[in-house]
């Protein structure tokens, strides 16, 4: 199977019965409005929202980030979320602008070292497939409630996304160390509570 966000377009487009488009499509050019526009938009949207969250193939654990020589520390432009855990700098720095921001200084000096796990935007074609799988579910789901709302194409479509996570939650339960004694903190909001990474700074 061939992975591209066209691909997951079709799929939002066929949970609806349309046809789907061509492969060789340019999504950039497509009218604004049309159902093709509304998915592409609906699939990006998801994307972003499922890997965000944090998962075992999109995220760096530990990461040193180091200011330039004016302080500044500017983090790669693919990622999304930076967490900083239970460290003294968890409510003092976010991410704004491409750059680490310190909110109770009010400046983007920060002038040492930091410590964070980045979470990051991961290029379709890169995508897990369990990963891939979850979000075409996801996005044709909310895609047929936006466009259609049918209830009964609804529960069709839940059912599927439903498989999807548990797949890809059983991948990330595998690939990761988790266990009942609280070591760090679980970064996956979907995957269940109590369960925590054995290894870790937290």
């Amino acid at each position: 199977m061939e992975q591209s966000k066209v691909d997951l377009v079709n799929r939002c487009l066929l949970s609806i019965g349309e046809a789907p488009i061509e492969d060789t499509t340019v999504l950039d050019t497509i009218p604004l409005g049309t159902d093709v526009d509304i998915a592409k938009r609906m699939v990006e949207d998801t994307i972003r929202d499922v890997l965000v969250i944090g998962w075992y193939f999109n995220m760096d654990y530990d990461y040193e980030l180091v200011p330039d020589t004016n302080g500044f520390i500017t983090v790669p432009p693919n990622v999304i979320r930076i967490d900083f855990g239970e460290t003294e700098f968890r409510r003092q720095l976010v991410l704004r602008n491409g750059k680490i921001y310190n909110v109770i200084d009010n400046t983007y000096v920060i002038g040492q070292p930091v410590v964070a796990d980045l979470f990051y935007l991961v290029a379709v074609e890169e995508l897990p497939i369990p990963a891939y799988e979850y979000i075409a579910n996801r996005a044709a789901r909310k895609f047929q409630e936006r466009v259609i709302g049918s209830s009964d194409l609804s529960r069709i479509t839940k059912s599927d996304e439903l498989d999807a996570l548990v797949s890809l939650q059983r991948i990330q339960m595998q690939t990761q160390d988790y266990s009942l004694i609280r070591g760090s903190r679980i970064h996956n909001g979907y995957l269940i509570a109590g369960l925590y990474k054995s290894r870790g700074r937290r």
